[in-house]
């Protein structure tokens, strides 16, 4: 029996109410509301997580975050099979394609043959890269870094006016070339970051959802960076968030997911023009979301709110193993790990995930676990740095937080039994070790706000 291919497509900071495919308000995504008429969707799938990093790492291997142990980008991860792995061992293709480099740590996608995204323009990476290379006599970094600094005014103008080069549509190439030159069978992990924050959207998609002006639209972009520099007050309650900022911040939003929903339409319809997509499963996902105002908030962070738990998820399968409809049955993205792999023809390891060929779940789990770093307030001002949680709909829901033995207000305490025999099941293993970021790495984090 010939084997199927995968296509994995993660996009990074999608909600799921801001996607028409499931909530017929929104007018998001043109193709992808055709698409899930002929797939799978999981209208209650839930992340582990809510930020990159321990979420694809739940997804590779089927583990939960306090399993796994990948809370931030030093720990390694241990000696647990990852999905590329056993599928690269079965004698797939197994490559992976972004901007996100979360992807380049703690050995989270192992197995994958991965390749970054270079953006043109980043001149501060490219005057680090100059300087480093020169104390390296690193040719090869100084021509890079060279290369960054004469492309920055070209860039600064495009994005003066909203015309600027995305970076989902960079990792698209570079992932189509790949496809087109690619061997059967093959599992490519594809990441888009466009809908992450800060939503600077090209114009013609923002012109889909409003009006206004590029100097509004600046405004807005700005604002959106003071509230990633002003996180820790805005988590401590120390800056409050300018609500008339929201409504045009949520349509830079909304214009960020209809962008990005083309470059998913591009990478559907590559299978079809390389003659494989009758014989390639189709998997679309957020990892998280984000808040956008709600709970006072923005970003991804110290909370497992619905708006950052509930994810899309598409499974488009046309080997017919996963017949289309909508699922009201609970997922986690988790469950990913033995669907794949037995979709793949593969005897998944045994974990506490679950495959969506032939089981259902009762309940979804969360887990939270803010990684260390420098405060610039007490400990005692933010919301808990952990934050567990048991999911069985926006009704039945109960947060925990194990540091103070305390359960969020408003949680339904009936559920307490079974998160606690959820986290007793667990079996975490040993991290590999540990490992400094690089500062090319950490320089790209910090301008995504996470560090």
């Amino acid at each position: 029996m010939t084997r199927p291919n995968f296509l994995l497509i993660s996009i990074d900071s999608l909600r799921h109410d801001f996607c028409s495919f499931l909530n017929e308000n929104e007018n998001t995504m043109r193709f992808l509301d055709d698409f899930a008429e002929q797939s799978t969707v999981y209208e209650r799938a839930i992340s582990p997580s809510v930020w990159t990093l321990p979420v694809h790492t739940s997804i590779f291997t089927g583990l939960y975050p306090t399993e796994h142990q990948v809370n931030d980008g030093e720990t390694i991860l241990g000696d647990h099979p990852t999905l590329a792995e056993l599928l690269r061992d079965a004698g797939y293709e197994t490559r992976s394609f972004t901007h996100n480099d979360w992807f380049r740590t703690a050995e989270m996608a192992r197995g994958f043959e991965h390749e970054h995204t270079r953006m043109p323009g980043m001149i501060d990476n490219g005057i680090t890269n100059i300087r480093n290379g020169m104390q390296d006599r690193s040719f090869e970094r100084v021509k890079k870094g060279s290369k960054q600094v004469l492309e920055a005014p070209l860039v600064k103008g495009r994005k003066a006016f909203f015309r600027h080069q995305l970076k989902g549509a960079r990792t698209v190439s570079n992932s189509i070339s790949r496809l087109e030159e690619s061997s059967s069978p093959f599992c490519y992990m594809v990441h888009l970051n466009d809908v992450h924050h800060a939503y600077r959207p090209h114009i013609k998609y923002y012109r889909k959802f409003g009006d206004e002006g590029l100097r509004a639209l600046h405004e807005n972009v700005r604002y959106q960076q003071t509230l990633k520099n002003k996180r820790e007050e805005i988590y401590t309650g120390n800056f409050e968030i300018d609500e008339e900022q929201l409504p045009l911040m949520k349509d830079l939003y909304r214009a960020s997911i209809l962008q990005t929903d083309r470059l998913v339409e591009r990478l559907v319809n590559t299978l079809s023009e390389i003659g494989e997509a009758e014989n390639t499963v189709v998997i679309v996902f957020g990892d998280h979301g984000d808040l956008i105002g709600e709970e006072g908030s923005f970003g991804h962070s110290f909370s497992v709110a619905d708006e950052l738990i509930r994810v899309p998820l598409l499974v488009h399968d046309p080997t017919g193993r996963l017949a289309p409809g909508r699922r009201q049955s609970i997922a986690q993205l988790n469950d990913l790990y033995p669907t794949v792999l037995k979709l793949a023809g593969e005897i998944p390891p045994e974990t506490n995930s679950i495959s969506l060929l032939d089981h259902s779940r009762d309940a979804a789990f969360v887990h939270f676990d803010k990684m260390g770093r420098e405060w610039k307030f007490p400990r005692s001002d933010y919301p808990p740095f952990r934050q567990h949680a048991i999911w069985k709909s926006t009704d039945s829901k109960l947060v925990y937080y194990p540091d103070e033995d305390r359960e969020a207000e408003g949680s339904d305490p009936k559920l307490r039994s079974e998160l606690d025999e959820h986290f007793e099941q667990l079996d975490p293993i040993p991290p590999k070790g540990e490992a400094r970021l690089s500062e090319d790495i950490q320089q790209q984090l910090k301008g995504m706000g996470y560090l």
